[in-house]
C-alpha cells in the first residue's frame, strides 16, 4: 500500500475530504501546515523528496480519516483482484498432489481464499491493526463471515506460504 504521496498524487487519486487539483491540495496543505508535521516519535510525517523535482512528499497519516480508508480499501481490492502465483516448479509439496486436476470451479474458490488471506496480511500490515480488524474488513469486502476468514487462516496455519493454494483448496465431500 502507498504510504508516501505527493500533492499530485493526491490530487489525481480523488480521495474524500480532499481537492482534486493540485494547486488546492497545495493549499490545502499550507492551511494544515503539513510540512511541519511529525510522528509521536518525532519523525517527520512530510520529508523533503530526494532526487530529480525535489518537492515535498506527505505520510498518509496526515490525510483526512475517509481518505486514508478510501486508500486503504483501493489497496485491499487491488489485493483481492491480484492474480495468484502457480504451483512452486522447483519445490514437490504433497499437498500439491491433485490440486491441479481439481475443476477450475475450485482452483477458482482457492485463489479467492488465497486473495483474501493476502488482503487480510496487507491489511493488517498496512493499516498497522490488529489481525481481527483487519479479517473483518475483508469479510465485509468479500461478503463472507469473520468466522470464515478465520477458518482459511486455520487451514493454513504452520504451512509454506507456497501451499496455501492447494490447501484452501474446498474438499467436498459428496
Amino acid at each position: 500500500m502507498k504510504v508516501w504521496w505527493s500533492p499530485l498524487e493526491i490530487a489525481q487519486a480523488r480521495l474524500p475530504d480532499m481537492p482534486a487539483d493540485k494547486s488546492a491540495v497545495n493549499k490545502h496543505i499550507r492551511a494544515k501546515n503539513w510540512t511541519r508535521a511529525t510522528n509521536a516519535d518525532g519523525r517527520p510525517l512530510a520529508p523533503r523528496r530526494e532526487g530529480k523535482g525535489g518537492g515535498w512528499e506527505y505520510h498518509m497519516a496526515l490525510l483526512p480519516h475517509r481518505a486514508r480508508d478510501e486508500i486503504k480499501t483501493r489497496a485491499m481490492r487491488a489485493t483481492l483482484a491480484a492474480p495468484v502465483a502457480a504451483r512452486p516448479v522447483d519445490e514437490p509439496s504433497t499437498h500439491w498432489a491433485g490440486f491441479d486436476a481439481k475443476p477450475a470451479s475450485v482452483r477458482a474458490e482457492a485463489a479467492r481464499r488465497l486473495r483474501a488471506l493476502e488482503a487480510a496480511e496487507e491489511t493488517q500490515t498496512g493499516m498497522k491493526t490488529s489481525v481481527w480488524a483487519a479479517c473483518h474488513r475483508v469479510s465485509r469486502e468479500i461478503g463472507v463471515s469473520i468466522g470464515t476468514i478465520f477458518g482459511w487462516k486455520r487451514l493454513v496455519a504452520g504451512a509454506d506460504r507456497a501451499d496455501w493454494l492447494p490447501l484452501l483448496a474446498p474438499k467436498h465431500k459428496g
